[in-house]
């Protein structure tokens, strides 16, 4: 049996989305212990970017080894200490504070 065309372009994909998904994932992990990381900070956006991009370009379903639910409640986490840790240094360059 021969496989479809869209078999054989979505496993690679399926590969590097399972890919970025777990770099993703350990980044925001990473992101939580630090307390100085722009460039994993930079990483980590550039990892989400690729992802974004990969599902606009997804023309059909595919299966994937991927938790949804654990994946998403480590990036709010890192996001959540990512937010803490802004409103903790009033001079932070992350949020411009209101006039």
């Amino acid at each position: 049996m021969t496989p479809s065309a869209e078999g054989i372009f979505a496993v690679p994909h399926v590969s590097i989305f399972e890919s970025l998904v777990s770099c993703s994932a350990k980044c925001a992990q990473e992101l939580g212990k630090m307390k100085e990381a722009s460039v994993l900070r930079e990483v980590f956006g550039g990892i989400l970017g690729l992802l974004n991009e990969m599902v606009i370009k997804l023309a059909s379903p595919v299966d994937l080894g991927w938790r949804p639910a654990e994946w998403l409640e480590i990036l709010l986490q890192s996001i959540n200490y990512e937010v803490r840790l802004a409103f903790s240094y009033p001079d932070s360059s992350y949020i411009d504070p209101l006039s």
